[in-house]
């Protein structure tokens, strides 16, 4: 089993390859916010962890066990997406895809639980990372040094 989904930029959160197929689908507002995809014969859950009703979304990814599976399966349909997402953030390995509404993912970041298992501030820790490493390395290129 892999641990982290492969993703494509401009995809839908819900199948990030050409190759995904979306299996089920928990909880859904105008896109689908929980549910669970198969990529390369690994079964991944999905969760929106922030912006529902927003443009833009954290959707957290993680692969799912056959015994997760089996216990998503047995959970109340009104349950399901409550028990995906706490099974997600209980300390699997999550690639969190950054989601816009009309142009799918446009960045994925690997993220550890840490001990808070707050994915959403993991996340947002992450993407001032990210922008502190390309300041960087603008200020170090003189020409994009000059234009930003």
């Amino acid at each position: 089993m892999s641990d982290l989904a492969e993703w494509m930029r401009g995809r839908p959160a819900w199948e990030p390859t050409d190759d995904s197929s979306l299996i089920a689908v928990f909880h859904k507002h105008d896109l689908p916010l929980a549910g669970l995809f198969e990529q390369h014969g690994c079964i991944y859950g999905f969760a929106c962890i922030y912006g529902e009703t927003a443009v833009h979304q954290f959707y957290a990814v993680a692969a799912i066990t056959e015994s997760e599976r089996d216990d998503l399966e047995a959970a109340p349909s009104t349950d399901r997406a409550r028990v995906l997402a706490e099974m997600i953030r209980a300390g699997h390995k999550v690639r969190v895809f950054l989601h816009d509404e009309y142009k799918g993912i446009v960045e994925g970041l690997d993220v550890e639980p840490g001990s808070s298992g707050d994915l959403v501030a993991l996340t947002v820790d992450r993407l001032t990372d990210l922008v502190d490493e390309l300041d960087r390395f603008a200020a170090a290129s003189p020409l994009l040094a000059a234009t930003c």
